[in-house]
C-alpha cells in the first residue's frame, strides 16, 4: 500500500522538521504535567514515546496535534503552529488519539468511504483504501458490519484504518496497540514501516515493547514531570 501525502500547504515555514518542540511545558492546576527541553522529528522519521501512566504521554501528543496549547514554549509541524481549527493544519496532521464517535446507522465501509473523501479521494479509490487496510489487519470481514456489531479488538483495529485511510503527512498514535494481538501489532508496524517510506512522519506514544522493538526507531522517555531522557533504541 502507498500512502497519499497531504497536499503543502503555502503557510509552511522553513525548519525543515515535521514536528519541533523546544521548552514545552504544560501545568493543570498550577502543577506541570508535561516539561520537555525539546523535541525534533524529521520527515520520514518516527519517533515512540513512552513513559509511565502520568507521565505526560498523551498531553504531548495532544499539543503536537493542536487539541491542546502549552503554557510556555513553541511548537511547529512543518514550520506552522498547530491549531486543530485550521484546515491546512488538518491536512498535514491524522490522529488517533481515542476511538471516535461512530454514526450507528453508518457501516464501517461507509466512515471510511467518508474519511477519504473529506480529504481529497474520491469515491471508488476511497472505499478500495478503507478495504484494502481492513485486509491488511485480517478483519476485511467487517466492512459491511455497523459499528455496535463490533469486538473492542475490532474497534481499535477501524480506529486505526480510520488514521491510516486518508492522505497526511504527520501520524499521531496514542497506545495503537490497545485490544491488538502480537500478530495485529507486527502488521501495524509493517504499515507504519510503509507510512515512512513513503515519507510521511510518526509520532506514538506506547507501552508495548513488541512495537518499539519492531519499529526500529528513537524513542523518547518521558519522566513526569522534568526527568526526560532520549534513548536511541
Amino acid at each position: 500500500m502507498k500512502f497519499r501525502a497531504a497536499p503543502t500547504p503555502g503557510s509552511m515555514g522553513g525548519t525543515g522538521f515535521a514536528v519541533d518542540v523546544c521548552d514545552v511545558r504544560v501545568d493543570l492546576g498550577g502543577s506541570p504535567i508535561l516539561d520537555l527541553p525539546g523535541l525534533q522529528l524529521q520527515p520520514g522519521g518516527a519517533l515512540v514515546v513512552t513513559g509511565r501512566n502520568g507521565a505526560g504521554k498523551t498531553t504531548l501528543l495532544r499539543v503536537v496535534s493542536g487539541t491542546a496549547k502549552p503554557s510556555t514554549g513553541a511548537v511547529s509541524v512543518f514550520g506552522i503552529v498547530p491549531d486543530e481549527r485550521s484546515t491546512d493544519f488538518r491536512k498535514l496532521v491524522a490522529t488517533q488519539l481515542s476511538v471516535p464517535p461512530l454514526a450507528s446507522d453508518l457501516t464501517l465501509i461507509e466512515h471510511l468511504m467518508l474519511v477519504g473523501v473529506s480529504w481529497g479521494l474520491n469515491a471508488a479509490a476511497a472505499t478500495t483504501r478503507g478495504e484494502e487496510m481492513l485486509r491488511r489487519f485480517g478483519v476485511e470481514y467487517i466492512a459491511r458490519h455497523y459499528p455496535q456489531e463490533i469486538s473492542s479488538g475490532e474497534r481499535q483495529v477501524f480506529s486505526l484504518a480510520m488514521a491510516l485511510c486518508r492522505p497526511s503527512k504527520l501520524l499521531i498514535l496514542d497506545e495503537p496497540e490497545r485490544h491488538l494481538d502480537t500478530g495485529r501489532i507486527t502488521t501495524l508496524t509493517e504499515v507504519l514501516k510503509q507510512y515512512m517510506h513513503d515519507g510521511g512522519a510518526i509520532l506514538v506514544a506506547s507501552h508495548s515493547a513488541q512495537l518499539v522493538t519492531e519499529l526500529g526507531c528513537p524513542v523518547l522517555e518521558l519522566q513526569r514531570p522534568d526527568a526526560t531522557q532520549l534513548a536511541t533504541q
